[in-house]
């Protein structure tokens, strides 16, 4: 199962301050950190901002190497929370 899993993993690569997915948009990646990390932010409709607006304020965590997000929006075919 698990060399099946690995067969169907692809690496991407994103530079510094590249914004990987969009909040409100459809999941269909599930993406694990092999190094560095990834800031999640997360606006809000009272924040004022449009939803494609990435801000420090709006940062909800981060991932480290080794983490993972994108699952539930993949999980429950729904849209990305963040």
């Amino acid at each position: 199962e698990l060399a099946r899993l690995a067969m169907a993993m692809e690496t991407e690569h994103a530079l510094q301050g590249e914004i990987i997915i969009r909040q409100g948009q459809p999941g269909n990646h599930f993406y694990i950190i092999q190094s560095g990390q990834v800031s999640i932010h997360k606006n809000t409709i009272d924040s004022g901002r449009r939803l494609s607006v990435v801000v420090p304020e709006n940062c909800v965590t981060t991932v480290n190497a080794g983490g993972f997000f994108g699952e539930l929006a993949l999980l429950n075919e729904d849209l990305r929370a963040a």
